[in-house]
């Protein structure tokens, strides 16, 4: 039976190195099951409750707060370690989802100034997140003394499969959240979710210590006030590293457009209940193992300036296309009350996932190998921290935009076509100039 070690091509490493990657693979795959629980679930109780117009605005302050903390929060990380903010930010989850799973209880007399509050919270706690715990894997891995991968090969190849098990730990976590909001409610999720977010937070804490870290930082403002602009000169020193960071932060306005106003309505339009909505996300999750398995097979073959603006523009083209055809022979019901089960919709649907999913990783893998290379170790949760800012700041002010957009035109095709593809397009212009800059430095 092939280990662990040799799993993950890292038999060859020290120990410390070797310790090192199957601590991340064990926080990596636990962070990403613990996050899809209760996701799909607080977008859709805040869309019953409030409706689309509101919760488009209640979104959009969510992606403003993040955007206007994210930074701050990214280089608090450099400052004062990794595993301190994360902790942190496991907290917010906490408060985040014990409010939500109070709701009943507390019955507020305004239900939007109350879920303004939860998102204010979740905003927090993402921005904290928000690349925290990759950053300190790429310092850590970066610090060793490890010659046998000087491609970033085998780092990308551990990425990718430990994103692959934290995906296929999903499937088993999303039919739990699924039964646990259908037998009893969504609010009694939302507290579960609750518990493990304050576990996952020291579990973290422990494990980060050791690698890559502040055991004892050195607390001046003045040096964190020098992070904050150092961080900012990482984007502007050179025009690689400019083109190529504004088309990843394209694509972060793309998947966050996707995620908080289409991804979990169109689930559940086309399936009509919770445990519907929640067995097709695990459909979904359990075909994405071999898509994975797939893109990181495909991710090794490649060169990443290469190969980045080509994967942009493939996806761009295919999956809009599949999604302007599902919207067109099948309308999405945008009421919960108006959702039923749509087979033929379904598989459309499914198709579409897989093609983001095997797209989507083979990108990821390509930038952080890029980004490994080009971004300071000292800058890396700034920069990594700051993509998501402007990407959150746009977003704000897109998804604010898409919720009334939707709400008065009860048009999902047309809102597709205005708040996604144009981000990906853009992200993919972007891609194409980062690589043609790369091309001019080399000759």
């Amino acid at each position: 039976m092939v280990s662990l070690v040799n799993w993950l091509g890292i038999e060859n490493y020290d120990t410390k190195s070797i310790n090192l990657v199957k601590r991340y693979f064990s926080l990596l795959t636990s962070l990403t099951a613990i996050q899809l629980l209760a996701d799909a679930f607080l977008i859709l109780f805040i869309l019953d409750k409030i409706g689309y117009e509101l919760s488009g605005r209640v979104f959009a302050t969510l992606f403003l707060v993040q955007a206007l903390i994210d930074y701050p929060t990214g280089v608090l990380a450099d400052w004062i370690g990794h595993k301190r903010v994360l902790l942190l930010a496991y907290i917010f989850h906490a408060l985040t989802f014990g409010l939500l799973g109070l709701y009943s209880v507390s019955n507020p007399s305004n239900p939007y100034n109350y879920l303004m509050l939860v998102v204010i919270m979740r905003s927090v706690a993402l921005a904290q997140e928000s690349g925290c715990l990759q950053s300190w894997f790429d310092n850590s891995y970066n610090d060793l003394p490890i010659d046998q991968d000087p491609d970033k090969k085998i780092y990308g190849s551990i990425f990718g499969k430990t994103t692959l098990v934290g995906n296929f730990m999903g499937i088993l976590v999303i039919m739990i959240g699924g039964f646990i909001a259908s037998t009893w409610s969504r609010e009694v999720l939302f507290l579960s979710q609750t518990g493990f977010s304050i576990l996952f937070g020291i579990i973290a804490y422990r494990n980060m210590s050791g690698f890559g870290e502040k055991e004892k930082p050195d607390i001046n403002i003045s040096g964190y006030a020098k992070m904050l602009v150092d961080g900012i000169k990482v984007v502007y020193s050179g025009r690689i590293v400019l083109f190529l960071t504004m088309g990843w932060v394209s694509l972060i306005v793309f998947s966050a457009a996707w995620s908080t106003i289409f991804l979990f309505p169109i689930y559940f339009g086309y399936t009509g209940t919770d445990m519907g909505m929640s067995t097709l996300r695990t459909i979904i999750y359990g075909l994405g193992v071999l898509v994975m398995l797939l893109a990181i097979s495909i991710s090794k073959k490649l060169k990443a300036n290469v190969w980045l603006p080509r994967i942009s523009l493939i996806f761009v083209l295919v999956w809009t296309s599949i999604y302007v055809l599902t919207f067109s022979l099948f309308p999405l019901p945008l009421n919960e009350a108006d959702a039923f089960l749509n087979i033929p919709a379904i598989v459309l649907v499914i198709i579409a996932a897989m093609y983001l999913r095997l797209m989507s990783l083979i990108f990821f893998i390509l930038f952080q190998r890029e980004a490994l290379v080009l971004v300071p170790n000292e800058n890396r949760n700034s920069y990594n921290s700051f993509l998501p800012s402007i990407g959150m700041l746009i977003s704000s002010l897109l998804i604010g935009v898409a919720g009334y957009f939707i709400d008065h035109t009860q048009n999902m095709l047309s809102a597709l076509l205005l708040f996604l593809f144009i981000p990906l397009a853009l992200g993919t212009l972007f891609a194409y100039i980062a690589y043609h800059k790369k091309n001019q430095n080399s000759e």
